[in-house]
């Protein structure tokens, strides 16, 4: 929940007259809400020629590795791609956003997270917490069929929880932070490559100097390689390889500390996953993927996928569309 507490309207007394305020607006303080709110408003306005700037047909070229793929443009957890300068990238059921900022740089984050930014920045009430999601990706390398790319992610919330053995409320942080490598090389046909993520949860609850201090931390090691095989220039198949060779953990309860080691996926400490897929481009818009994950010692081995994929051309100079 928000941390701000909301100022109180004042009453009139009984027997003394109103006065009525005209310039409610001019007088009002510039609260961390207020700006966000301006922000989120900035930004929905100045998306807004997005739907009529996609109707143009944008034919979208080969990047500088010679790859031409149906996925191009389309940037992944696992993969070196990157949105074209001034295209908005948008994914269902994900609901990650990016956009393009430059041909090396990529800013992203999720359609759920500035939803929910923008309810806590606008409501009167601690309706949601706000969970701010930003992405930022860079291009080192894009010559001589090899690209290289560096990701960084973070997200971070703060929840009101009440205490086990109190009526009291306590603030609870949560915060996520992830980097990931990702080198390929692309060929006539497709591409190929190997990704590495590592990442770190931590879940901290009241203050180091409170009794009811409590804090939990989880490391993950993510390698992956990759392999995408292009039928033509509409459909692509996609397999990925993964596997989490650590999960380390460290929990504090007040002067207690206790250090875990967790398995990643099933029961053993390094178990593999499998991921298949199908990308269909059907225009310059639109990009339809279908497939599946196979975790051998899950309860649910099998997992189906499905996806959209929506790439609009915004902000262009009118020497961009000649």
């Amino acid at each position: 929940m928000g941390a701000l507490q909301l100022r109180s309207n004042k009453i009139p007394q009984a027997g003394q007259p109103a006065v009525k305020n005209n310039s409610n607006i001019a007088n009002r303080k510039c609260t961390p809400r207020n700006v966000v709110a301006a922000v989120m408003l900035f930004l929905f306005s100045a998306l807004s020629p997005m739907h009529a700037q996609a109707q143009r047909g944008i034919s979208i070229p080969a990047d500088a590795t010679g790859q031409n793929s149906p996925s191009r443009g389309i940037p992944n957890l696992f993969d070196t791609a990157t949105a074209r300068k001034n295209h908005i990238v948008a994914d269902l059921p994900t609901f990650a956003v990016d956009y393009g900022l430059s041909e090396r740089f990529t800013l992203g984050t999720n359609a759920l997270s500035g939803l929910s930014v923008f309810v806590w920045a606008t409501s009167k009430n601690d309706v949601v917490a706000p969970v701010p999601v930003v992405k930022l990706r860079y291009k080192l390398i894009n010559a001589n069929n090899w690209s290289a790319a560096v990701t960084g992610y973070t997200a971070g919330t703060r929840l009101k929880t009440k205490a086990e053995r109190s009526a009291e409320t306590q603030q609870q942080i949560l915060f996520l932070s992830a980097g990931t490598l990702n080198v390929a090389h692309s060929f006539e046909s497709g591409s190929a490559g190997f990704s590495y993520l590592a990442g770190q949860f931590s879940a901290t609850g009241g203050k180091q100097q409170d009794r009811g201090y409590s804090k939990i931390l989880k490391t993950i090691h993510l390698p992956a390689i990759w392999w995408r095989y292009s039928f033509n220039a509409a459909v692509e198949h996609e397999l990925l390889l993964t596997t989490c060779t650590s999960m380390s953990g460290l929990e504090l309860n007040n002067s207690a500390r206790i250090d875990t080691t967790e398995p990643c996926f099933g029961n053993r400490y390094i178990e593999p996953a499998l991921r298949a897929l199908i990308h269909w481009r059907t225009s310059d818009q639109w990009l339809w993927t279908a497939g599946a994950h196979w975790i051998p010692n899950w309860i649910q081995p099998f997992i189906p996928l499905a996806g959209i994929t929506f790439t609009a051309d915004i902000f262009s100079n009118q020497a961009d569309s000649e």
